[in-house]
Protein backbone atom coordinates (compact mmCIF):
# COMPACT_ATOMS: atom_id res chain seq x y z
CA UNK A 1 0.00 0.00 0.00
CA UNK A 2 2.97 2.30 0.93
CA UNK A 3 4.24 1.90 -2.77
CA UNK A 4 1.03 2.41 -4.26
CA UNK A 5 0.96 5.70 -1.96
CA UNK A 6 4.45 6.71 -3.03
CA UNK A 7 4.13 5.91 -6.85
CA UNK A 8 1.09 8.10 -7.38
CA UNK A 9 2.79 11.01 -5.42
CA UNK A 10 5.44 10.76 -8.06
CA UNK A 11 3.31 10.46 -10.70
CA UNK A 12 1.06 13.29 -9.87
CA UNK A 13 3.95 15.58 -9.13
CA UNK A 14 6.13 15.11 -11.85
CA UNK A 15 2.60 15.75 -13.73
CA UNK A 16 1.82 18.85 -12.15
CA UNK A 17 5.46 20.16 -12.77
CA UNK A 18 4.67 19.18 -16.23
CA UNK A 19 1.85 21.48 -16.62
CA UNK A 20 3.30 24.52 -14.32
CA UNK A 21 6.46 24.13 -17.18
CA UNK A 22 4.09 24.29 -19.91
CA UNK A 23 1.63 26.79 -19.05
CA UNK A 24 5.08 29.17 -18.01
CA UNK A 25 6.32 28.32 -21.99
CA UNK A 26 3.15 29.32 -23.36
CA UNK A 27 2.89 32.25 -21.23
CA UNK A 28 5.92 33.45 -21.96
CA UNK A 29 5.37 32.88 -25.82
CA UNK A 30 2.08 35.02 -25.51
CA UNK A 31 3.82 37.87 -23.86
CA UNK A 32 6.60 37.55 -26.24
CA UNK A 33 4.17 37.75 -29.30
CA UNK A 34 2.05 40.64 -27.91
CA UNK A 35 5.73 43.00 -26.75
CA UNK A 36 7.30 41.91 -30.19
CA UNK A 37 3.65 44.03 -31.65
CA UNK A 38 4.58 46.57 -29.30
CA UNK A 39 8.06 47.06 -30.77
CA UNK A 40 7.40 47.54 -33.97
CA UNK A 41 4.83 50.29 -33.85
CA UNK A 42 1.58 48.19 -32.52
CA UNK A 43 -0.50 49.50 -29.98
CA UNK A 44 -1.37 46.31 -28.06
CA UNK A 45 -3.55 46.37 -25.30
CA UNK A 46 -4.50 43.28 -23.15
CA UNK A 47 -5.31 40.62 -20.18
CA UNK A 48 -3.78 37.49 -20.00
CA UNK A 49 -4.72 34.71 -18.07
CA UNK A 50 -4.05 31.07 -18.35
CA UNK A 51 -5.75 27.93 -16.35
CA UNK A 52 -7.07 24.82 -16.83
CA UNK A 53 -4.71 22.69 -14.15
CA UNK A 54 -4.77 19.82 -14.21
CA UNK A 55 -5.69 18.69 -18.11
CA UNK A 56 -5.86 21.63 -20.30
CA UNK A 57 -4.09 24.83 -21.09
CA UNK A 58 -6.74 27.42 -21.05
CA UNK A 59 -6.12 30.94 -22.29
CA UNK A 60 -7.88 33.60 -21.50
CA UNK A 61 -7.59 37.20 -23.46
CA UNK A 62 -9.80 40.43 -22.15
CA UNK A 63 -10.02 43.42 -23.65
CA UNK A 64 -7.75 43.37 -26.78
CA UNK A 65 -7.51 46.26 -28.71
CA UNK A 66 -4.84 46.37 -31.07
CA UNK A 67 -4.24 49.58 -33.64
CA UNK A 68 -1.44 48.97 -36.32
CA UNK A 69 1.74 51.55 -36.79
CA UNK A 70 -0.99 54.14 -38.55
CA UNK A 71 -2.71 54.40 -35.57
CA UNK A 72 -5.79 52.79 -36.91
CA UNK A 73 -7.18 49.92 -35.13
CA UNK A 74 -7.29 46.80 -36.87
CA UNK A 75 -9.31 44.50 -34.06
CA UNK A 76 -11.44 45.37 -30.94
CA UNK A 77 -12.63 42.30 -29.19
CA UNK A 78 -13.69 41.91 -25.29
CA UNK A 79 -11.83 38.67 -25.07
CA UNK A 80 -11.21 34.92 -27.08
CA UNK A 81 -10.55 31.89 -24.83
CA UNK A 82 -7.70 29.43 -26.90
CA UNK A 83 -8.33 25.84 -25.24
CA UNK A 84 -6.24 22.94 -25.49
CA UNK A 85 -5.58 19.52 -24.23
CA UNK A 86 -2.26 19.52 -22.22
CA UNK A 87 -1.10 16.62 -24.10
CA UNK A 88 -2.62 17.10 -27.62
CA UNK A 89 -0.83 20.34 -28.54
CA UNK A 90 -2.39 20.22 -32.34
CA UNK A 91 -5.58 20.62 -31.48
CA UNK A 92 -6.82 24.31 -30.04
CA UNK A 93 -10.73 25.14 -29.72
CA UNK A 94 -11.07 29.32 -30.21
CA UNK A 95 -14.16 30.65 -28.15
CA UNK A 96 -14.98 34.27 -29.76
CA UNK A 97 -17.25 36.92 -27.85
CA UNK A 98 -20.52 37.38 -29.25
CA UNK A 99 -19.43 40.70 -31.05
CA UNK A 100 -15.92 42.17 -32.68
CA UNK A 101 -14.65 44.38 -35.16
CA UNK A 102 -12.29 43.95 -37.43
CA UNK A 103 -10.59 46.89 -39.20
CA UNK A 104 -14.54 48.65 -40.54
CA UNK A 105 -16.31 45.72 -39.64
CA UNK A 106 -18.25 44.74 -37.06
CA UNK A 107 -18.94 40.95 -36.75
CA UNK A 108 -22.21 40.41 -34.17
CA UNK A 109 -23.07 36.49 -33.74
CA UNK A 110 -24.16 33.72 -31.44
CA UNK A 111 -22.13 30.31 -30.59
CA UNK A 112 -18.86 31.47 -32.36
CA UNK A 113 -16.04 29.36 -32.31
CA UNK A 114 -13.47 27.72 -34.22
CA UNK A 115 -11.19 24.25 -33.81
CA UNK A 116 -7.79 24.81 -35.32
CA UNK A 117 -5.92 21.11 -36.09
CA UNK A 118 -2.43 20.93 -37.15
CA UNK A 119 -1.40 18.34 -38.84
CA UNK A 120 1.85 16.93 -40.93
CA UNK A 121 0.17 17.00 -44.24
CA UNK A 122 -2.69 19.85 -43.78
CA UNK A 123 -3.72 21.65 -41.15
CA UNK A 124 -7.54 22.14 -40.60
CA UNK A 125 -9.66 24.57 -39.57
CA UNK A 126 -13.32 25.05 -39.01
CA UNK A 127 -15.46 28.33 -37.55
CA UNK A 128 -18.89 27.90 -37.05
CA UNK A 129 -21.60 30.32 -35.58
CA UNK A 130 -25.11 31.12 -35.53
CA UNK A 131 -26.73 34.38 -36.80
CA UNK A 132 -24.09 35.95 -38.13
CA UNK A 133 -24.27 39.73 -38.97
CA UNK A 134 -21.34 41.74 -40.89
CA UNK A 135 -21.94 44.89 -41.20
CA UNK A 136 -19.75 47.31 -42.88
CA UNK A 137 -18.89 51.63 -42.41
CA UNK A 138 -20.71 51.91 -46.22
CA UNK A 139 -23.74 49.66 -47.06
CA UNK A 140 -22.13 46.43 -47.05
CA UNK A 141 -24.15 44.25 -45.10
CA UNK A 142 -24.60 40.35 -44.57
CA UNK A 143 -26.48 37.84 -42.74
CA UNK A 144 -26.67 34.06 -42.44
CA UNK A 145 -28.18 31.93 -40.07
CA UNK A 146 -25.79 29.52 -39.82
CA UNK A 147 -22.04 29.52 -40.87
CA UNK A 148 -19.41 26.78 -40.75
CA UNK A 149 -16.83 27.39 -42.52
CA UNK A 150 -13.86 24.78 -43.18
Amino acid sequence: MRLLVIVILIASSGWSAYWFVGKSIRQAALNNWFNEKSENGWDVQNTLHLRGFPNRFDVTINDISIDGPTGKQIINLPFIQIMRLTYNSRHQIIILPNSLSIYNFKFNWENAKASIVKETVEDRIILEAENLIIKGETEFRFHAEKLQIS
